[in-house]
């Protein structure tokens, strides 16, 4: 066998490996609107705590938030789940009426 029949082999495995892989990725993503991943479940969740926060609803905040929740503000005040939702509970009902904010985008990522 000579070289240059050699790198048509490697050149067309690496073909074939890439189309394998390429399909199969296509299949997942196409899958995965079926199943729900921890990412999709993390993404479903943060919606569920911002729509919560819009309503003021501290009964689903305190559902979704785990115990141990920290948020950080812009102006880098750290406040805690039991500080977060007295803040929630002691909000005038037609504080946020008014408002109007959408999630445009959103990315988890998995470490």
């Amino acid at each position: 066998m000579g070289a240059s029949m050699i790198v048509r082999v490697v050149i067309l495995a690496a073909v074939i490996a890439l189309t394998w892989t390429l399909a199969f990725a296509q299949r997942v993503q196409k899958g995965s609107t079926q199943l729900s991943s921890p990412e999709q479940e993390i993404e479903r969740l943060e919606r569920q705590r911002f729509n919560a926060y819009l309503k003021l609803d501290a009964s689903a905040l305190d559902r979704i938030m785990s115990d141990n929740y920290t948020s950080v503000y812009a102006n880098g005040q750290v406040v805690t789940k039991a500080r977060e939702l007295e803040s929630i509970k002691s909000a005038s009902s037609g504080i946020l009426s008014k408002l109007s904010a959408t999630i445009d985008q959103l990315s988890v990522h998995h470490f």
